[in-house]
């Protein structure tokens, strides 16, 4: 006879044969079919995953049919469910809303085509040492638990900024939704993604792009405006969606990409005086103000293969490598350190983009070598390996053990002035310049130190928010788990 176990992910830490009484009705009759269904041997114990919507709330429900002896994970005769076995038999990847989970036995039956982990690593860069998949799991996991909840989600899923320094504590801002969306797809959670896509879609603007900033409870935006690095990167996210879990009938992931990019191009790329100039969001228009960290040439590259407009995203990259350069010159002390302004306009000044903004190597500036180095690990480019030689060597010297959060163009040591005077170190700075140090062999021993800073998961200045978030991304990187699927 066979029993089953359900759990509700939110809260409950018990795992029984008695469904929740939220989720009853859906649940007996999934359970009634799956019973009735023909079973293969390495489909006994296999975890199901639901999600349950009551009201405006949203539940995970985990569940699986076994017969009475059968408590555990099978031996596993099939190659594509070799991940599962190794989740079951401890692999540390957990989160509160049923992505995976710490309990033996525990095996996900909804993988995409590219299962996390990936581990594929580029002919061009090297990799640390002792890079460890794990490491990444273990960072998503503790992101997952402390940033990703349903308060105020209105049925759906968010990213929080418990301590935000900018803003009002537990807000959202677009760029979260956007790294979760890329965190999600990566490690192959189809639920977390839609979660947060559908958060994202409550509040598409007059652009059909997301507003930036959101109030804790979801009631409005706190912030109109869409920024661009946020909306790159989920038509980047949707388009993995795709690659990863849609189907030739079933392009929805595809479809939204493809609305979010002709957004994207329409306005938040220059079509007048700046033209081609990537701009900071749809709100930009008329202004010559470019945000180095936000160019993301990989992206574009991209955007250009699914929509058929090859040459204008190329110019777009042609542009932004153009004014990446020219904000590093010695005029702003910077010409071959790499440390580019959060902002400056088209010739290369760095500029106050708005009253109070920085103008230094800060918060923003310091996902750059990130970003370009996503370009150079898939096509090799000269310019973005000058670049990364640059950003490289600076960091090297400085010394793992002593990046602080913030530097001025010239190199001198600036850390944020919203920082505790003492802390650990920041995720953003640490492992963004590790990535870009993957350029070359030289700086390895850099490379291997930072690794091991970050894999720590204690480097949370300023932001717990932002930093869990470059905890993950940088030890994807780091790890080979940082991949555009095929």
């Amino acid at each position: 006879m066979w029993k089953y176990a359900a759990r509700k992910d939110e809260g409950a830490s018990a795992w029984g044969t008695a469904v929740p009484e939220h989720a009853s009705a859906v649940l007996r009759e999934l359970i009634h079919g799956a019973r009735n269904a023909p079973k293969k041997p390495w489909q006994l114990g296999r975890w199901r995953r639901t999600v349950i919507r009551q009201g405006t709330s949203l539940g995970v429900v985990n569940w699986r049919l076994c017969p009475p002896v059968f408590d555990r994970a099978p031996v596993n005769p099939q190659p594509s469910l070799q991940r599962a076995v190794m989740c079951a038999e401890g692999e540390p990847c957990a989160s509160k809303f049923g992505l995976w989970s710490q309990q033996r036995g525990h095996i996900r039956g909804d993988m995409g085509r590219y299962p996390f982990p990936h581990n594929q690593r580029s002919a061009t860069c090297i990799y640390p040492r002792t890079a460890d998949h794990r490491d990444a799991a273990r960072a998503f996991r503790a992101w997952s638990d402390e940033i990703i909840t349903s308060d105020g989600a209105r049925g759906f899923l968010r990213t929080r900024r418990p301590d935000t320094p900018d803003g009002v504590p537990n807000s959202t801002v677009s760029e979260g939704i956007a790294y979760g969306m890329s965190i999600a797809v990566l490690f192959d959670d189809r639920t977390l993604f839609d979660g947060l896509w559908g958060y994202a879609r409550l509040f598409l603007n007059k652009s059909g792009l997301m507003d930036w900033y959101i109030a804790p409870d979801g009631s409005g935006p706190l912030g109109v405006g869409a920024a661009t690095d946020a909306d790159e990167d989920m038509a980047w996210a949707l388009i993995m969606a795709h690659r990863q879990w849609g189907a030739r009938e079933q392009q929805r992931y595809l479809d939204d990409a493809k609305r979010l990019i002709a957004a994207i191009y329409e306005t938040e790329v220059d079509h007048g005086q700046w033209r081609d100039l990537l701009l900071p969001g749809d709100d930009w228009r008329g202004r010559d103000v470019f945000n180095p960290s936000y160019f993301a040439p990989n992206q574009y590259r991209l955007f250009g293969e699914v929509t058929g407009e090859r040459d204008a995203w190329n110019r777009v990259i042609d542009v932004g490598y153009r004014t990446l350069f020219r904000c590093l010159s010695p005029e702003n002390g910077n010409a071959t350190n790499g440390l580019v302004p959060a902002w400056c306009t088209s010739d290369g000044s760095p500029i106050e983009a708005f009253p109070g903004a920085l103008t230094n190597y800060q918060y923003d500036s310091a996902r750059a070598p990130f970003r370009i180095l996503q370009d150079y690990q898939l096509t090799g480019d000269a310019r973005a390996e000058r670049y990364l030689r640059d950003v490289a060597g600076f960091f090297s010297q400085v010394g793992a053990a002593n990046v602080v959060d913030g530097y001025s163009l010239t190199g001198h040591p600036a850390p944020d002035p919203k920082s505790r005077t003492s802390h650990l170190g920041s995720a953003v700075f640490i492992g963004c310049a590790a990535c870009g140090a993957m350029v070359a062999p030289e700086y390895r021993a850099f490379v291997d130190r930072a690794y091991e800073r970050v894999r720590t998961g204690e480097l949370l200045a300023r932001s717990r928010y932002y930093n869990h978030c470059w905890t993950v991304l940088s030890l994807l990187m780091l790890t080979g788990n940082f991949v555009t699927f095929e």
